[in-house]
């Protein structure tokens, strides 16, 4: 795919130019027609020596950067997942755990288990940071959204997001919720955002987690909130519950459960469940107009590249749900494909809304580096579940994520680092593979910046051989996807 102009390229890929010498020093031959004495001859060749020695080690260093990808974090898998479940060592303390979630298949998954129940412990005060982590999360958010600009000045697209972002309830869930306990028995560190409920919930053991893990799994939630495919649906306050019992269920059991399920909620987002058919009809939902955008513009260029790359895929899924039945008509055939599109949008496609959410964790962890000046070290802790995955993944030469819903590990990881602090801060430059990327992202032109991150990069996107302003092709894959309400990190 290529963009309309350079200023919104969104590809990552390899750097690959670097500073050229200069071809000759006239300023040195200047320096020698001047007369002097032999006092300030003598001066003046220190100075110049000393100055053409601090030359010699700009033009002739290589500025180049190695890649960012799995290899520039982890250098060995194997003996990754060899290690520990806490990679810090075994007498670490129980929260800030590094989890070597690569490690299952060498230490035993009854161990494994074991280890995510003592996960599963509640801990106040972890919890505690991560709910004042997750609020600095939300305001980053609404501030990169916002920007400069005056309120008057947002688009409706901008100025709707902002309104989900600051509705939306985020809390710390028990750890029976099944979610939290995905594929182990408990204790597995989970967050996921339920739009039904416009609720981001954290499972306990996330709480345990390094800082920098929890601040990328509850961005990567609150991309969720505010991607293509959830804003394009209605949204909904949730009026006065009024009597449950005798406006919507007629039956006291039934109240009690809707009532205990409607504990904290105030708004919702229509995804035409149960729950929301219930409570519409009797009267309790009041649509919000101003916080509902069927056309994304503030992340345009994001939705085209993300839709792009994963066409190929969702035209199969589209094939593979609407091959037509023995005996049935063309037209009806051609019915039902329309209305199985209309219900299941390229734009809600499990990949793409995971890929746009995956950038938008980017961006917002790229906020996060500028400010802080994180070490490498810090960057590869917040990224190491993800990386743990990719170690799994290239060891078992299995999938370790449905490529029904999730991009890949290497993919994700990869649009997790391209923003360029992020990047600044690993010493790499560029990723592979290339990525859909809201790296130079704001709000004021509501466009990627194409600068590249330092002097040897190229603008985001060019390939090796191309000129500024040529995109790489996303890669394209042929599985089928899906995507469910739930959407978990």
């Amino acid at each position: 795919m290529t963009n309309r102009r350079a200023t919104q390229l969104q590809l990552n890929s390899q750097a690959s130019s670097q500073v050229s010498p200069p071809r000759d020093l006239g300023w040195l031959d200047g320096f020698r027609k001047i007369s002097m004495t032999s006092w300030s001859l003598a001066l003046a060749l220190a100075l110049a020596l000393a100055m053409a020695f601090a030359f010699t080690e700009i033009a002739f260093a290589n500025p180049r950067r190695p890649t960012c990808n799995l290899q520039h974090l982890t250098r060995d898998c194997t003996a990754q997942a060899r290690a520990g479940f806490d990679l810090r060592g075994a007498q670490a303390q129980d929260t800030g755990v590094v989890m070597n979630i690569g490690n299952i298949e060498a230490i035993g998954r009854s161990r494994f288990e074991t280890e995510l129940k003592k996960m599963a412990r509640r801990h106040p005060v972890a919890e505690q940071r991560t709910m004042e982590l997750s609020d600095a999360l939300r305001r980053d958010a609404i501030e990169a959204l916002r920007g400069s600009l005056r309120p008057d000045s947002l688009s409706p697209d901008s100025r709707a997001m902002i309104q989900r972002l600051e509705t939306v309830r985020i809390e710390i869930v028990d750890s029976a919720e099944e979610f939290c306990s995905e594929r182990v028995r408990e204790g597995f560190p989970n967050a996921a955002y339920l739009p039904e409920t416009h609720q981001i919930q954290i499972c306990p053991a996330m709480a345990k987690l390094d800082p920098g893990a929890i601040r990328l799994a509850i961005a990567h939630e609150l991309g969720h909130v505010v991607s293509g495919c959830n804003m394009e649906r209605e949204f909904y306050l949730l009026r006065s519950r009024g009597d449950l019992e005798r406006e919507c269920t007629g039956d006291p059991e039934e109240a009690a459960i809707l009532r205990e399920r409607l504990d904290g909620v105030s708004h919702m987002v229509a995804y035409g469940g149960r729950l929301e058919t219930s409570l519409r009809d009797c009267g309790m939902l009041e649509t919000e107009p101003s916080a509902r955008s069927e056309r994304s513009t503030t992340f345009a260029d994001l939705n085209q590249c993300v839709q792009s790359r994963y066409r190929s895929r969702y035209d199969l899924f589209v094939r593979a749900n609407t091959t037509p039945l023995p005996g049935q008509s063309r037209a009806e055939a051609e019915r039902l494909r329309e209305a199985f599109v209309r219900d299941n949008s390229l734009t809600c496609f499990g990949p793409c809304d995971e890929h746009h959410s995956d950038a938008f964790a980017g961006m917002l962890m790229g906020r996060w580096a500028a400010r802080q000046n994180p070490s490498a070290d810090e960057v590869r802790r917040s990224l190491h579940l993800f990386s743990g995955l990719a170690c799994r993944e290239e060891i078992t030469g299995r999938p370790v994520l449905n490529r029904d819903i999730y991009p890949t590990p290497a993919e994700r990881l990869a649009t997790m680092m391209s923003d360029r602090n992020i990047q600044a801060a690993l010493g790499c430059s560029g990723t592979q593979p290339p990525v859909c990327s809201l790296d130079g992202f704001t709000a004021e032109r509501r466009s990627i910046d194409p600068r590249p991150a330092d002097s040897s990069a190229r603008p985001s996107g060019t390939s090796p051989g191309a000129s500024p302003g040529q995109t790489l092709s996303p890669q394209r894959e042929g599985r089928p996807g899906a995507r469910e309400p739930r959407t978990s990190q």
